[in-house]
């Protein structure tokens, strides 16, 4: 059988290197089922029981794997189904592809079975948003799609009608467009600061003896130097609710989370602050942040527009959180003057031991701790009528049993900033939208 143009948009699909797809068949979408079968040596077409579900799936597969990941459904209903996973993809910056079918191409706006305007529908949750208009169209638009959800980190939509899905993949391109012209790579750059505005950096935070460090989940891979930022400046780290697996629970210098279930050595501490320094967070609970010219300000972050988003910013620092701190950390005086630090350290002594309190004790109704603590924590959790769970629901805690553990309810990844410890190197995925998570 020659190749179809659904064949040929899933070969450029794993040309991207994706290698998985969640999704449901239906009768408009049949072409590209048909190309996955063909195809399922390189592609695993996953089939889930519902459009919102295999969306999701696809959002989590792309946050623990770090690949980009696709979803796809039939027109009408279908589609409908996976806005769900793509606004958590669109929140929490998650690179996806939506894929969906579309009715027979001289049908459309007709009023037809299923034959909603899916790209109508997708333009608000997407960065990129197109409809595969022939066989030389299929090549360029891929490409151009997998480049935004990469580019932007976050879900673009491809919709493509259903009799195009099997027709002849013959691409004869128009005047003004030539084949090949596109390929498919994406070269993401790893940018610093000029040095000027390391220094101008540097020189605010000279002399401060209250800095706090705030890091979200922009500040991934991160660790060894948030460490080394938080020595030089003795200043405590905290996290936002998805950076909760940036910087390690036990590591010195973390002093929990900040938000709506704010550890209290944090909130005391951004009371307290007389220097705030961002680093890949726009956590959007304002009341957790210090009041407005209480405190200096320095933001790192790699897209200009969310500097200043939350908190006034003194010196901004546009970059990757990894090389701008690399790149700053030689420019900052050491703050020699540990008191805040050490009056931090000791605060979360005592918090560590009332959420090991709270967790550990009989109560109706079961206090949130109990729950996720058995899941999470060495120490195991207690119940309502005080029955206990060694160790958690495995021989070990999960996070020492497994190298990662998503949450996606809502309360749980609430509490999830509060009890489990997260050491160095574990993955914790939170959903923002399944799980009401915070943005940062």
């Amino acid at each position: 059988m020659s190749k179809t143009i659904g064949d040929a948009l899933v070969e450029r699909l794993s040309q991207w290197g994706i290698d998985t797809v969640f999704g449901v068949p239906g009768d408009q979408v049949n072409g590209l089922i048909e190309s996955f079968r063909k195809a399922q040596d390189r592609i695993r077409f996953i089939h889930v029981r519902h459009e919102e579900a295999g969306a999701l799936a696809a959002v989590g597969y792309a946050k623990f794997s770090g690949k980009l990941c696709a979803c796809m459904a039939t027109a009408g209903p279908g589609a409908v189904h996976l806005l769900n996973g793509v606004m958590d993809a669109l929140c929490d910056h998650v690179p996806l592809v939506a894929i969906t079918a579309s009715v027979y191409h001289d049908l459309t706006g007709m009023e037809t079975m299923q034959g909603l305007n899916s790209e109508r529908m997708f333009e608000s949750f997407t960065h990129f948003n197109v409809r595969i208009m022939g066989p030389a169209h299929v090549n360029s638009a891929v490409d151009q799609a997998c480049r935004y959800a990469l580019g932007k980190r976050g879900p673009v939509h491809i919709t493509i009608a259903n009799d195009f899905q099997s027709q002849p993949y013959t691409p004869k391109p128009s005047q003004e467009n030539v084949l090949g012209h596109s390929e498919a790579g994406f070269f993401r750059p790893r940018c610093a600061p000029e040095v000027s505005y390391l220094r101008a950096a540097a020189t605010l935070l000279a002399g401060k003896k209250r800095t706090v460090i705030l890091a979200g989940a922009g500040a991934l891979g991160a660790h060894e130097e948030l460490a080394a930022l938080g020595e030089k400046l003795a200043a405590p780290i905290i996290k936002s609710l998805l950076g909760k697996d940036v910087f390690a629970d036990d590591h010195p210098l973390c002093i929990g989370p900040t938000g709506h279930l704010a550890s209290v050595p944090s909130k005391y501490a951004m009371d307290e602050a007389d220097a705030l320094v961002i680093v890949g967070s726009t956590m959007p609970f304002l009341n957790w942040y210090p009041q407005p010219g209480q405190a200096v300000c320095v933001q790192i972050d790699d897209q200009a527009e969310r500097i200043g988003m939350r908190y006034p910013v003194t010196c901004g620092l546009l970059g990757d959180a990894k090389a701008t701190l690399a790149a700053l950390l030689p420019e900052l005086q050491t703050n020699n003057d540990r008191t805040f630090l050490q009056t931090a350290q000791e605060r979360m002594g005592r918090w560590w031991r009332y959420i090991e309190h709270q967790g550990t004790q009989p109560c109706t109704p079961m206090r949130p701790h109990g729950g996720v603590g058995a899941v999470f924590s060495a120490q195991g959790g207690c119940d309502s009528h005080g029955r206990r769970w060694k160790r958690g629901v495995l021989d070990q805690p999960l996070c020492e049993a497994a190298s990662s553990a998503a949450i996606l309810q809502e309360r749980h990844a609430l509490h999830a900033g509060l009890r489990p410890v997260i050491r160095h190197g574990r993955l914790l995925r939170l959903s923002q939208s399944a799980g009401g998570c915070p943005r940062g």
